[in-house]
């Protein structure tokens, strides 16, 4: 009777079956640390381990050898251990595990097949490879040529059979050009350049002297604002980087007019005061100045005489701002109308300002 010995890990629990025999087996359940075979060939390999009852195992298998392997009924597998060392393995009835090499075991080895246990295979004598190009020895060293895991190298000796010969190039040509006259290059080496430093010289000029392209006749803008001359110069109307100026004469077709500045019964019919409980005012408004109302930025002024048309009931305060303070400033700030003076006009001196806008 094949004896079954209990794998001693807490991740497994064991129940007793008793066969008609009257044999008594030990039934592991498993768990993912488990690994079942399913094919025959290398323990290390994933291939071995398809689909077991129904359920695909963990891709581990093979690769982390601290997992539990299960020798299934009917694989034979094989292992080459050099000294791996493997957690607990269990070979079933009509199974087969051929070890070659050194293994150790961590865990257990439970046995209802057949073991096998072979010595390394002694590899063949190494042979030097053949080559057009270079002599290789053979190799040397402790074990006649091999390597091993314990660290033995194997040295082989390669030489050229023969010194590399630089190839001859070509003999340097010069390039044809519609343009140019490039001449044959000069150097030590017929023209080559070499990785010592050797150059080579090509000597380029142009055929012929290019002509500067002729620009075309300068024409007069058009505008319904001013008239343009023709440009006079010495190269008809054309600059050149040498400093050559093109003068356009530029003029207005009319003379500018001045907007008419409004009436003083204009002002009247647009300026309105109104004030919270004071009910609405029109202004009374003269306008006097030299220059029929207009200002000028050579420091014409006008001014603007102001009063209300009828008498507030308490004291009013009215701002007096400019639109544009680039062009006009207006003086005072602000008039005051108090009901003992609103007939009487205040001044608001308008007075142009010198400034760059045309």
């Amino acid at each position: 009777m094949n004896t079954l010995l209990k794998i001693l890990k807490s991740k497994f629990f064991l129940v007793p079956f008793v066969l008609g025999v009257g044999s008594l087996f030990t039934v592991l359940l498993g768990t993912s640390d488990n690994c079942y075979t399913t094919e025959d060939g290398d323990l290390t390999s994933q291939s071995v381990y398809g689909e077991y009852q129904g359920s695909t195992q963990s891709s581990a298998c093979g690769t982390d050898l601290s997992l539990n392997y299960f020798i299934t009924q009917g694989t034979s597998i094989f292992w080459s251990g050099f000294g791996s060392t493997i957690g607990n393995v269990q070979v079933a009835n009509d199974s087969t595990l051929a070890i070659n090499g050194n293994a150790n075991f961590a865990g257990t080895l439970t046995n209802a097949g057949t073991i096998k246990v072979e010595a390394p295979a002694a590899p063949p004598t190494p042979t030097a490879p053949n080559s057009e190009l270079y002599n290789i020895s053979a190799p040397g060293g402790a074990s006649g040529g091999h390597t091993s895991e314990e660290g033995t190298t194997s040295t082989f000796t390669v030489k050229l059979k023969n010194s590399p010969a630089l190839a001859a190039p070509g003999d340097a040509t010069a390039p044809n050009s519609d343009f140019f006259n490039i001449s044959a290059p000069n150097s030590n080496v017929s023209g080559h350049t070499n990785e010592a430093g050797a150059a080579s010289t090509f000597t380029v000029k142009l055929k012929s002297s290019p002509a500067p392209a002729t620009p075309a006749a300068p024409t007069i803008p058009t505008s319904n604002f001013f008239t343009f001359t023709a440009p006079t110069s010495n190269a008809s109307g054309h600059t050149k980087e040498s400093g050559t100026t093109s003068t356009f004469t530029v003029k207005l077709k009319k003379s500018l007019e001045l907007e008419t500045p409004p009436t003083a019964t204009q002002l009247n019919e647009f300026l309105t005061l109104t004030g919270e409980g004071q009910g609405d005012y029109n202004y009374d408004v003269t306008i006097e100045s030299a220059d029929g109302g207009h200002t000028s930025e050579a420091g014409t002024q006008s001014t603007i005489k102001v009063a209300l048309d009828h008498e507030p009931e308490e004291d009013m305060t009215v701002s007096v701002t400019s639109r544009n303070t680039n062009i006009a400033t207006v003086n005072p700030a602000t008039l005051t109308f108090t009901p003992g003076n609103y007939q009487q006009t205040q001044n608001i001196i308008v007075s142009g300002v010198d400034n760059t806008i045309s």
